[in-house]
């Protein structure tokens, strides 16, 4: 018998485990929660599972299948400081009812960015009004994730005129070999014309 073993991730507010459990006969077994959930099942299978999970999905309002941009604050590259972050940190941990916040920020350039294993990014951004503020970012799992505009598409429109983004990230302290900086973890980039 041929198997096919995978597992779900979501990021949105519909609940993955309910989907499955709609089909548990398909199945050899399944498991999680939410947010995630891991199976093993027959390949022969697969087709039952995708006709099932399209039925499933198309009565579910659309806004619970997709990811909404959810912001905690809008910033200014200006207010990205040593104690912006300080105070962030006295609000761990953080995790599943104590989310990370979100920042939106506009007013930055893209200066530069390198590939990290083909698939992340690591960002270097220069405020517009203010050419002297350097941000450090960091995208895991960037490269070919739905949605995202790869690096050099961003590099190519900035010199067509539109140069300002809008970047949507958490804040952290990357430290490394006795070394601190700030560091963007970037979740989203827009272009604004």
């Amino acid at each position: 018998m041929s198997l096919a073993v995978d597992s779900a991730l979501v990021v949105s507010d519909l609940n993955i485990f309910n989907l499955l459990q709609e089909s548990s006969e398909l199945f050899i077994k399944f498991g999680g929660h939410k947010a995630a959930a891991g199976l093993s099942m027959p390949k022969k299978n697969l087709e039952q599972l995708k006709e099932g999970a399209i039925k499933y999905l198309e009565e579910i309002p659309e806004i619970l299948r997709t990811k909404q941009d959810s912001v905690d604050l809008t910033i200014t590259p200006e207010e990205v400081t040593p104690t912006l972050v300080k105070t962030l940190e006295m609000l761990e941990p953080f995790g599943m009812g104590n989310e990370k916040p979100v920042f939106k920020m506009s007013g930055v350039k893209l200066e530069s960015y390198d590939l990290m294993k083909d698939i992340h990014v690591r960002w270097n951004f220069t405020g517009i009004k203010n050419p002297k503020i350097k941000l450090k970012g960091l995208s895991f799992n960037y490269i070919g994730a739905h949605g995202k505009l790869h690096p050099e598409d961003i590099f190519s429109q900035q010199d067509q005129g539109s140069n300002e983004l809008t970047i949507y990230f958490t804040l952290g302290i990357n430290r490394w070999k006795g070394r601190e900086y700030i560091q963007l973890m970037i979740e989203k980039i827009t272009l604004l014309p």
